[in-house]
C-alpha cells in the first residue's frame, strides 16, 4: 500500500484550518503543514492539533520568510515527505477538501 502525504502551506487561515486539516488527516497518512507568518492565531491552532494528532500524523513547520514563494516551499515539503518514505505527496490549499468520487475510499487508498 502506498504511503501518501498531504502538503499545506498556509497563512491566516484560522477560520478553516482546523476543519480542513481534520478532513485531510482522514484521507492521507501524514500532513505536512507550514505556516507563513500568520497573525490571526493559525499557528496556535496548528500547534494544538499537532499535540492532539501527534507528529507522526501532523508535522507543523513555521516559515519566517516574508516572501510566500509557494512553489519552492511546497517542493521543500515534498522532498521532506519523500525522505520520510512517502510514495505520494499531494499539495492541498488550506481551504480545500479533497475526496474520491467513491467516498468510502481514502485518497491514499485510491493512489495505490
Amino acid at each position: 500500500m502506498s504511503r501518501v502525504a498531504g502538503l499545506v502551506l498556509c497563512k491566516d487561515e484560522r477560520d478553516v484550518i482546523e476543519h480542513s486539516l481534520g478532513w485531510l488527516l482522514t484521507q492521507v497518512d501524514r500532513v505536512y503543514v507550514t505556516d507563513n507568518l500568520s497573525t490571526d492565531g493559525t499557528y496556535d491552532i496548528l500547534d494544538r492539533m499537532r499535540h492532539q494528532h501527534g507528529v507522526d500524523r501532523l508535522q507543523v513547520g513555521l516559515d519566517e520568510e516574508v516572501a510566500y514563494r509557494q512553489s519552492a516551499k511546497i517542493t521543500a515539503m515534498a522532498e521532506l515527505a519523500r525522505a520520510d518514505g512517502f510514495d505520494w505527496a499531494v499539495p492541498v490549499d488550506a481551504d480545500e477538501f479533497w475526496r474520491c468520487a467513491d467516498t468510502s475510499v481514502r485518497i491514499g487508498d485510491h493512489l495505490d
